[in-house]
């Protein structure tokens, strides 16, 4: 990419209208996952050339990765407007319904587009994740496999069939499927984490890769009433855990609220707060937290890397239903004291089980860590416990996830 971008901008600086080296540079960009200049540069091929659809389509891709959907949605749609059997734009128009929950919309322009072309598999892959979504395995499996029948190395399809035969309870197969991608890429750090989740060995220390943003960005535009269906009610037990421990009627803390997803903690600890902090990795989930108005200030970053710019600054650290997506705390643990005052709070919740073990990863590719490693890595960062006690933390189907609510003070 960088010999295409030098050469692009010596081709620019000859012929400063040529419309062509733009979307060729904007191209090298996107091999960069430089979004930014990609999407600058593909406005300026259009502005050259309006009526080249190829750019506008580029410029929607590049601005997806940006995370502006709407504006992604307009050129999908100006492209559409003019090419109505693109099915490239069609599909990636499908993609940002299927994000936003716009289910049976986004279905309609999957099966459009497989009816324009039946060898086209993004569409099936798009279909593919629909039906997962909707709980449909049966039919999210036939989808993906037509498009490994097109490209056996499909690693995005091989993956997802894993996934499908991992909801369907069928281990050795989900196994199977993952391995496969990891034959194609060794070095694939999703579909390591997803074997692990399906094999009877050593958990990894947490999900490598951009594994759990990901998963996040999918989910955020339907994420807080999935919860709702889940009985979910995380952030108003940690928050009653708060008002007990503090001092009647104190105001005024810094609070910092460690994956803060869509804000529903933020809603909860608000009103205790001077400043309200929230961290998270998705910049999907952070963009639904933006628009509660709740937050003096919202970073898009991993917990540690956040909290290292934090010494002795913050009275509550708040992290609801975070660290199932993480094994080892003891990392976190040691951030969380450093950034803490002294007497500061460090609330959250964890998944548990009772084994012997300090966390296990569950098929469901999250972590539960027991009652004993909490209260050891306490001890280690010299936190009082306050409390650590069995709690339900949401339903899955029809059972209960077992949990603790746990409460340390930094001494």
């Amino acid at each position: 990419p960088d010999a295409s971008i030098e050469r692009c901008k010596q081709a620019i600086k000859i012929s400063p209208d040529y419309a062509n080296a733009y979307n060729i540079l904007g191209n090298a960009y996107m091999g960069k996952s430089d979004t930014a200049n990609a999407a600058e540069s593909f406005r300026k091929a259009l502005d050259k050339m309006p009526e080249f659809h190829d750019e506008r389509f580029n410029l929607g891709v590049s601005l997806l990765g940006l995370d502006k959907t709407g504006e992604a949605l307009d050129c999908f749609n100006e492209v559409l407007e003019h090419v109505p059997q693109n099915i490239n734009a069609m599909t990636r128009k499908a993609d940002i319904y299927a994000l936003t929950g716009k289910l049976k919309e986004a279905g309609h322009l999957y099966q459009q587009a497989i009816d324009a072309n039946s060898s086209f598999s993004p569409a099936y892959i798009g279909m593919g994740k629909l039906f997962l979504k909707l709980k449909k395995y049966d039919e999210a499996l036939s989808h993906f496999k037509r498009a490994i029948e097109l490209n056996p190395n499909n690693i995005e399809a091989l993956t997802n069939i894993g996934v499908a035969f991992q909801k369907l309870g069928q281990v050795d197969a989900a196994a199977a499927a993952f391995s496969d991608v990891i034959e194609i890429d060794t070095e694939n750090a999703q579909a390591k984490f997803l074997l692990a989740t399906v094999q009877d060995c050593a958990p990894p220390a947490k999900p490598e890769g951009d594994y759990v943003k990901r998963l996040f960005d999918e989910f955020a535009d339907t994420f807080d009433s999935n919860l709702e269906k889940l009985d979910y009610n995380a952030p108003e037990q940690l928050a009653e855990l708060a008002r007990q421990l503090m001092p009647i009627d104190k105001t005024g803390m810094d609070i910092i609220d460690l994956g803060c997803g869509t804000g529903l903690s933020g809603m909860q600890f608000k009103h205790m707060a001077r400043t309200l902090k929230g961290i998270d990795l998705s910049p999907r989930m952070l963009s639904v937290a933006r628009q509660r108005k709740i937050y003096d200030e919202l970073e898009e970053n991993d917990v540690l890397t956040a909290l290292v710019r934090h010494q002795d600054d913050t009275d509550i650290i708040v992290s609801a239903d975070t660290f199932p997506y993480l094994g080892d705390l003891e990392s976190v643990f040691l951030s969380v004291a450093g950034a803490l005052r002294g007497d500061g709070l460090f609330l959250f919740t964890v998944e548990t089980h009772d084994s012997d073990d300090d966390y296990l990863l569950a098929q469901t590719a999250r972590y539960s860590h027991s009652g004993r490693y909490i209260e050891k890595l306490a001890e280690r960062r010299e936190f009082g416990v306050l409390v650590c006690k069995d709690t339900v933390i949401r339903k899955q189907g029809d059972e209960e996830v077992k949990g603790l609510i746990v409460a340390l003070r930094k001494n």
